[in-house]
């Protein structure tokens, strides 16, 4: 009988020995899971980085001969190293030669590649085969062009080697398949990396070897070719050990309650085991859904769609504007309005969340009219107003609809024929939708080449004209200045009106540039129209480049143009956002005497009850107020509330849009300042403005 309690006690251990054994194998196995998934991310993560500079027509002209070592190293090299952390950068001719070297935290003579060539030499040979062959294997919306990677030795030191091409991004520059110059990018793992492995995944000693290491776990590092380079090393965690360990002095002790303590114990390991079940669930969730909506991202979208063998419509779903709006609220409600719109849209469909503002939505296939209606529905359930806290914010969206014929259409293809038609969508304004069709690919294309000339006229300057609208005192006849328009002059497609190039401008950001030659222009044409003020229009791109301001000085300087009769006009929207560089050049121009106007006044989104808080000097009454005046005596309550609050600030008023006399009486009457519009002057060129004065 003695022995029973000692025969038990062996018992449990034994079991206990098992069920610890059993859990630190899953415990190891679940590391070395989390090592071959971060060691995989970081070959992406080194292409990407890559991606950011050679995917670039700027880097194709930079790396021809002679090459421009400046900007590859602003943007090829030392720039990449302190942005990604990538320890060694190597830029090469076509030939091989190298042209550039970064390594060991600084610049080097270009024959330092020499110590990763044996590392890089079958790389560059698989990949500038495959550029002769126009291979475009592993090329997606996320990767824009081939590569080659592999784990090497380089100089003691385990690394992940990836070589990239320098290509063009717009299609402007074609060179021969093959002779594209060529980008080589060194990350060691046994640097920074490890201690991350660490932070991240709770691990301990992490370390690298070249082989394994008694007491520790491992995961091979492999190259392309099967040799092991080495292994990654580090301290098991073992869970069940450490339990086993602390429970037998306990059995020993209490060996009468042995089945009482082996429940309990059973209990613990268990729970043990379903936190990291349920651990692992979470990251694969994490991998597959949106961390704000907790809808299924582009990679779930991905397998599901490559998965379907039916027809189906993708609805491409954006929501307008977007970032103006939520510039002025926290993230907490920004993130609100993310989920409450993946809530509205979820009944309508299968729904993904792909990126900031935009939703996909796929569909069963439906005849013309209902998608039509579903569309309606959509839009009409982003027009509801979202609640946050004790406001309301009404939104807009814009859709595009594509459809996947069975056979016929890949996913990659369909998503996007529904991203053109999402940009036709929103071409043609706000609250919108539009259906795919061949004629959007032609259009879509010609913007492309647009957008390619105006880089070249820019280049060359003279294809910009300004035109110039005189701006009246209130009696109609007295000129008191100017407002310059720029026209863009194309040799081929003759007259561009700004509403096509202005977008274009903006978005490539070469409107900093356009700004500059309309600034200058302006500036040399109205100094022969002494005492008119000279209105120019600048974007909210524009004022948040930290060298607005300074560039509005030299200009000033440069063309002898006094400070105090210049005038920059802003939206209000532009003005309204809560951008430090931008407020910051705003201050600065009022400092050197350049006068700030409000633009389109009352169509933005701010409030009459906030115009105290701007520094402006003028406010431009938007057209849209005046086009009522004589007919509709709102509008006249309306407009005459603006221009008293105005004058009771100390600010001026200028009214857009004049072009009926009555119009003008009411003015008059209201107390306005200055008056605008076709009634009084169109946009004309410098001598017709010269002109004007004098018969005036």
């Amino acid at each position: 009988m003695l022995l029973l309690p000692l025969l038990a006690v062996g018992i449990i251990s034994g079991l206990l020995w098992w069920a610890a054994e059993k859990t630190d194998r899953i415990a190891a196995s679940r590391q070395e899971q989390f090592i071959d998934f971060a060691v995989s991310q970081l070959r992406i993560q080194v292409a990407h980085s890559q991606e950011s500079s050679t995917v670039w027509d700027d880097a194709v002209h930079a790396v021809e001969d002679p090459p421009r070592l400046e900007w590859i190293d602003a943007n090829l090299g030392s720039w990449m190293h302190r942005y990604f952390r990538l320890d060694a950068l190597f830029v090469l001719k076509p030939d091989r030669t190298p042209i550039y070297a970064f390594d060991d935290g600084a610049i080097r003579e270009p024959t330092r590649f020499d110590r990763v060539a044996d590392a890089a030499r079958p790389l560059l040979d698989r990949l500038q085969d495959r550029l002769r062959r126009n291979d475009t294997e592993g090329i997606s919306d996320e990767m824009l062009s081939i590569g080659e990677s592999d784990f090497a030795m380089v100089e003691g030191h385990p690394s992940v080697v990836s070589v990239k091409p320098v290509m063009s991004d717009t299609g402007a520059v074609t060179p021969k398949p093959g002779t594209e110059a060529l980008h080589i990018a060194v990350r060691h793992l046994d640097s920074d990396f490890l201690e991350m492995l660490e932070a991240k995944y709770l691990l301990e000693d992490v370390q690298f070897q070249r082989n394994e290491l008694k007491g520790y776990s491992s995961s091979p590092l492999a190259s392309e070719d099967g040799k092991i380079i080495g292994y990654l090393v580090w301290k098991p965690f073992r869970p069940g050990f450490a339990v086993f360990r602390q429970v037998i002095p306990s059995l020993i002790v209490c060996g009468v309650m042995f089945m009482a303590i082996l429940l309990v114990l059973m209990n613990v390991l268990e729970g043990r085991s379903v936190r990291l079940d349920v651990s692992e669930q979470a990251l694969s969730f994490a991998r597959s859904h949106d961390p704000v909506t907790g809808l299924p991202n582009r990679s779930q979208m991905e397998i599901a769609l490559a998965a379907r063998n039916d027809d189906y419509d993708v609805l491409y779903v954006d929501i307008d504007d977007f970032k103006s709006v939520t510039d002025a609220l926290s993230l907490r409600q920004s993130e609100a309005i993310l989920m409450e719109t993946g809530r509205r849209l979820a009944r309508l469909g299968e729904i993904y969340h792909l990126d900031s503002d935009r939703f996909i939505l796929i569909v069963t296939p439906q005849p013309e009219a209902a998608v039509l209606g579903l569309c309606e529905r959509i839009l009409a359930k982003i027009r509801q107003p979202f609640h946050l806290d004790s406001d309301m914010i009404a939104l807009s969206a814009s859709i595009g609809v594509a459809t996947a014929p069975k056979g016929l259409a890949s996913p990659e293809e369909t998503i996007r024929r529904a991203d053109i038609a999402l940009y036709h969508a929103k071409a043609a304004g706000k609250g919108r939708y539009a259906i795919f069709g061949e004629h959007m690919e032609a259009l879509l294309q010609e913007r492309r080449l647009l957008e390619t000339d105006l880089r070249s006229a820019l280049n060359v300057g003279d294809q910009f004209l300004v035109l110039y609208q005189p701006v009246f005192a209130i009696d109609g006849v007295t000129i008191v200045g100017v407002e310059a328009l720029v026209r863009w002059r194309h040799p081929e497609k003759g007259m561009i009106a700004p509403d096509r190039f202005i977008p274009i401008a903006e978005e490539t950001g070469e409107i900093t540039r356009l700004g500059e030659i309309v600034l200058e222009q302006a500036c040399l044409a109205a100094l022969l129209w002494d005492g008119l003020v000279l209105s120019v229009n600048a974007s909210a791109i524009e004022l948040s480049g930290p060298e607005y301001a300074s560039m509005v000085q030299q200009t000033l300087k440069r063309t002898c143009f006094p400070a105090e009769r210049l005038e920059i006009e802003l939206t209000e929207t532009a003005l309204m956002k809560s951008d430090d560089a931008l407020m910051t050049n705003v201050n600065a121009l009022r400092a050197m005497g350049v006068r700030i106007a409000l633009d389109d006044f009352g169509i933005g989104y701010s409030s009459l009850a906030r115009l105290q808080k701007l520094p402006v000097d003028r406010l431009k009454i938007d057209k849209l107020f005046v086009d009522d005046l004589g007919a509709d005596s709102a509008a006249e309550e309306f407009l005459a509330t603006i221009i008293k609050l105005a004058r009771s600030k100390g600010l001026s008023t200028t009214a857009e849009g004049m072009e009926r006399a009555e119009q003008l009486d009411v003015l008059r009457r209201l107390g306005c300042d200055c008056l605008q519009g076709y009634l009084l002057g169109k946009p004309m060129p410098a001598d017709a403005i010269g002109q004007l004065i004098s018969d005036n």
